[in-house]
């Protein structure tokens, strides 16, 4: 994969981005113009990317695409991109876990001096509940790989990406606990607590750059999607959805 084009898509969250890379290196990215445009500036913003770099569509080979759990439409936009574009010049697909996109952030904390141990990844689910997952960051190990940005070795998962209440999270984490993720604002009365430190609001979104360098683990490490199979990562039906079948009961 040293020469091989890749695009990322991340619309997982409030704003999405895009990027694209050549092997291991990042190319460019481009970040939407505000919240909630990913399905008015997804393929605008990629065409952009293309245009800019003279790439061909043709030329592409991978195309990393933040799965989920998130904003439904969001995700239902990015693989079905993902996947008609796959589809269409016989690319591959590589899923990322958004919590682990997010949790990236930790290292755009940790060099801007903050001192992480344990960092819980957190995202609004509705009904009471957040989607959330636990990492331990290993400083150490850190310094010795301050070049290494895949999500390994200094960032580990310790609870996997779940759905569960504020509460019940707290109660299963590592503390002292360093939060992160949009989820936050919408129960922030229940994570302030003694052992809970509740990071900036700029390490809270998901971007293109992080869900790049994930992804890149993942194909190395052979998690390729089949297109015809692959479905996002959800956790819980859409509220619509839920609401129905509630008034059919």
């Amino acid at each position: 994969m040293n020469d091989e084009l890749s695009l990322t898509i991340e619309t997982s969250g409030l704003t999405g981005s895009v990027a694209i890379g050549v092997g291991d290196q990042l190319i460019d990215s481009k970040v939407m113009s505000a919240p909630l445009k990913h399905s008015t500036e997804t393929l605008p913003l990629i065409n952009k990317l293309f245009n800019d770099h003279n790439f061909l569509p043709e030329q592409l080979k991978t195309i990393y695409v933040s799965a989920g759990p998130g904003s439904f439409t969001g995700i239902r936009i990015a693989v079905t991109m993902a996947k008609t574009l796959a589809y269409a010049l016989d690319a591959e697909i590589v899923a990322v876990p958004s919590l682990d996109v997010i949790a990236l952030n930790a290292v755009k904390a940790v060099e801007d001096g903050i001192e992480l141990s344990n960092i819980g990844v957190v995202l609004e689910a509705g009904r009471g509940n957040i989607f959330c997952a636990c990492y331990s960051f290993n400083t150490k190990v850190w310094n010795e790989n301050i070049s290494d940005t895949s999500l390994t070795p200094f960032l580990n998962i310790e609870l996997p990406p779940t759905m569960e209440t504020p509460d019940y999270f707290l109660s299963k984490t590592p503390k002292p606990l360093h939060i992160l993720g949009e989820g936050i604002n919408y129960h922030i009365n229940e994570f302030v607590k003694d052992d809970v430190i509740i990071l900036n609001k700029k390490y809270y979104a998901p971007s293109a750059e992080n869900a790049f360098e994930c992804g890149k683990k993942r194909k190395s490490a052979g998690l390729i999607e089949n297109p015809s199979d692959f479905t996002p990562i959800y956790m819980r039906k859409p509220e619509a959805e839920l609401k129905w079948k509630e008034q059919k009961k």
